[in-house]
């Protein structure tokens, strides 16, 4: 009898520590829970913005003419660009004179392009030669001819690789910075730009994909309106975000805020988010 009543005091006891043990351990899990869901949640990005559209041509001489490749990125989707050999370079303020004509150059639906091409009666010159880009789809109008990239062409025996970059036309030389700050759901970005021709206007936006590879926007800036020293500064919030992707959002800023039109939309300067 005793040993019985003992053995269930003992079962009591070690069912009552039981259930104590258990619930401090609830109660300090709820806490806990209950303290982490109230920090804060911050991420921070940036992007370094520089002239689009960028890219690559490379020029052989052979037996049948000149062979030359040009890759290009960062282009209005599906856009049309006329592209010419000029005489002189890239510095120079105004074009050479048209030396030889390659076929248009066309970007597909990601703003990317690829030329494949001989230029028959070529032979090197002694002058300076550089390749130029138009905004296209025709020569028909000043916004049509403006050079959007060109390179400079230095033959090395019967070799040239030439990087294609910035030109000397209005707002094809542009660069800047972004910074990216979400905390408690509200995305603050502040994009700052110089090199823009006085008093221009351009749109501007986060899309997803990257400078290489353009894609749809997710986020679009206000107006970036150019001072009268060609600077630019714009700040935007955005509400209801839950982060910054680590890779996969850039900022592309067009020539004008009207992007119906190929000339409109080009694409001036772009920069990939980096987190961190």
């Amino acid at each position: 009898m005793i040993q019985h009543l003992t053995r269930k005091v003992c079962l009591f006891a070690l069912s009552l520590a039981l259930l104590l043990a258990s619930g401090q351990t609830l109660s300090v899990s709820a806490h806990t829970h209950s303290q982490l869901s109230k920090l804060p949640v911050q991420l921070n990005a940036k992007a370094s913005l520089s002239h689009d559209p960028r890219g690559m041509a490379y020029f052989a001489l052979r037996n049948n003419g000149l062979h030359a490749i040009v890759t290009l990125n960062g282009l209005a989707p599906n856009s049309v660009h006329p592209a010419h050999i000029h005489s002189g370079t890239c510095e120079q303020s105004q074009e050479g004179a048209i030396l030889y004509s390659l076929p248009n150059i066309t970007a597909d639906k990601h703003g990317l392009a690829y030329l494949d091409t001989t230029i028959s009666g070529f032979s090197i010159p002694t002058t300076a030669l550089a390749l130029n880009v138009h905004n296209g789809p025709t020569l028909g109008s000043a916004m049509q001819k403006v050079a959007i990239t060109c390179g400079d062409i230095k033959f090395s025996k019967t070799r040239a690789d030439v990087t294609m970059g910035p030109t000397n036309d209005p707002n094809e030389a542009v660069s800047g910075s972004a910074t990216l700050a979400l905390k408690d759901r509200v995305l603050t970005v502040t994009l700052a730009l110089q090199g823009l021709a006085p008093g221009s206007t351009h749109a501007a936006h986060i899309h997803s994909g990257s400078c290489y590879r353009s894609g749809p926007v997710v986020h679009a800036f206000p107006v970036v309106t150019a001072s009268a020293q060609g600077t630019a500064q714009v700040t935007a919030s955005f509400n209801n975000i839950d982060t910054i992707p680590a890779y996969g959002w850039y900022i592309h800023v067009h020539d004008s805020t009207d992007l119906s039109t190929q000339t409109g939309y080009n694409p001036i300067s772009c920069g990939n988010i980096v987190r961190g």
